[in-house]
């Protein structure tokens, strides 16, 4: 069914986590943050570049890193790899000046989605200091089962990575509790766009073990959150898709 294969890819952008980089120190890159949280990329991209000239005018070098890291995360959903390419590399420069193992296990694992390599994540593993990190790296290098275990029974960790766990699990695996699991935490994080695709992928679980009430119902709360924040395309997708229930 072509609107299920449309839905469905729609919702594989919360695949990839929000790496938490130091918090934001100016009001400009917290409105950012807002902004990609709830989806709306021309706003957080306004946002960015002017968090990122005060950030210059000012010589803040962690504060540009985290703000470039942002920009590179943006232009992946966007799919634009040479943008993310820009961002990493000046990343990369501005990392080889600020000495600091958190900053290089981030620049770490941006530099493995954009390679596809397994190498820079094992790299960044040897950087991990917590359970969460670790966990991240082996999401990355596809030891989904692994992962999951190790942050089972982690409740207070950074949301935004633990959703990223458990989604990449649970699609791996089909084990829906794991979806349920990832719901909570994008829920946690504020992240909109991230409960949507979820939703959407309980949906299709649902759907395949012939839940038909289930799947309207889970579809019917992604619609919702992606008319909230304005995402028409991604809304109308879905509803194409339930009509096919």
């Amino acid at each position: 069914m072509p609107a299920l294969v449309v839905a469905l890819a729609l919702a594989g952008g919360c695949a990839s986590p929000r790496s938490e980089p130091p918090a934001p120190t100016d009001p400009l890159e917290q409105n950012a943050v807002n902004a990609l949280m709830l989806g709306l990329f021309s706003e957080a991209d306004e946002a960015l570049r002017a968090a990122l000239n005060r950030y210059a005018m000012h010589d803040d070098l962690e504060g540009q890193w985290r703000v470039r890291h942002m920009m590179a995360n943006l232009a992946l959903k966007r799919s634009d790899a040479s943008e993310a390419t820009t961002q990493s590399r000046a990343m990369s420069y501005l990392a080889e000046q600020l000495d600091s193992n958190a900053i290089r296990y981030e620049s770490l694992l941006l530099e493995g989605r954009l390679s596809g390599r397994d190498r820079p994540f094992r790299e960044a593993l040897r950087l991990a200091t917590s359970d969460l990190q670790r966990a991240v790296c082996y999401t990355y290098l596809g030891e989904t089962a692994r992962a999951a275990s190790i942050v089972a029974n982690d409740a207070t960790g950074n949301p935004s990575d633990l959703a990223f766990v458990f989604y990449r699990h649970a699609k791996t695996s089909g084990d829906g509790t794991y979806y349920v699991a990832a719901l909570e935490q994008y829920r946690r994080a504020g992240d909109s766009r991230g409960m949507a695709d979820t939703l959407v992928n309980m949906a299709r679980l649902a759907d395949t073990a012939g839940d038909n009430d289930a799947a309207r119902r889970f579809s019917d709360r992604a619609i919702s959150i992606l008319s909230a924040i304005n995402d028409g395309t991604r809304a109308n997708a879905v509803r194409a898709w339930q009509r096919s229930l």
